[in-house]
């Protein structure tokens, strides 16, 4: 026979068992988004980024990006660590990280040549409308105002007076162009006179649906032969 006490026992029982489940399933309800972490620090080697509970990158290198890496919505801390020695080259916490969104976290040099994060709002493009999303971001430390052209001439300008500024994102990165799909070459070009040329692109293939960041990446007049010259880096923001 079943003593009161050995009841009282079960009932608390089957209630902390169904609190569990609550709470396992509030926390499969999360809200969420997904930030891919980019290396454009010139200077600093190999970053691990890590979250509150889960890691973004490991020993991510110069020039290299992460997948896309589901987190909490809201608020956000994060660490990159510096793998050479252990040490923390950036804390920092984002407080506006909304549900659903897709992000870019930009690792890029700050003066006295420090780290700083620039969190950019991604576009991913829709499949079936046979076009594709470009952006320009400026990293480069000493570019200066750089311009992105269609082609081989300043003709057909695509995005003008970008410079890097990691205090005012959108100095550096204007809003997404849509394109038509296909073969593309572009040239990047001081903003201003005597409108240098700095880089020529070769012919890249803009896939229909593709939603792309062209980067701008290093020194346009290294000081030392260790710093790293200009150079772009092609970003694909799959699903």
């Amino acid at each position: 026979m079943t003593s009161a006490a050995d009841k009282v026992t079960r009932l608390f029982a089957m209630v902390y068992l169904l609190m569990c489940v609550q709470c396992n399933k509030n926390n499969s309800q999360l809200p969420v988004c997904y930030i891919m972490a980019i290396h454009a620090q010139p200077n600093l080697p190999p970053l691990t980024i890590t979250t509150n509970d889960n890691s973004i990158a490991t020993a991510l290198g110069y020039t290299s990006y992460s997948p896309y890496s589901e987190v909490e919505a809201g608020q956000l801390f994060l660490t990159a660590t510096n793998t050479q020695t252990g040490l923390p080259a950036l804390q920092l916490q984002i407080n506006t990280l909304v549900a659903a969104n897709y992000y870019s976290l930009l690792l890029v040099e700050e003066e006295q040549q420090l780290v700083s994060a620039v969190l950019f709002t991604d576009s991913i493009a829709r499949t079936d409308t046979g076009k594709v999303y470009l952006r320009f971001i400026n990293a480069s430390p000493d570019a200066g105002e750089t311009s992105l052209y269609a082609g081989a001439a300043p003709a057909d300008t695509l995005f003008s007076n970008l410079e890097l500024n990691p205090q005012q994102p959108a100095a550096m990165a204007a809003q997404p162009r849509q394109l038509n799909a296909g073969q593309w070459s572009f040239t990047l070009a001081n903003s201003n006179p005597p409108y240098d040329t700095l880089l020529q692109i070769a012919p890249q293939t803009l896939q229909p649906g593709g939603s792309y960041t062209l980067l701008l990446l290093g020194y346009k007049q290294p000081a030392t032969p260790e710093q790293a010259p200009l150079s772009v880096q092609f970003i694909t923001h799959g699903l």
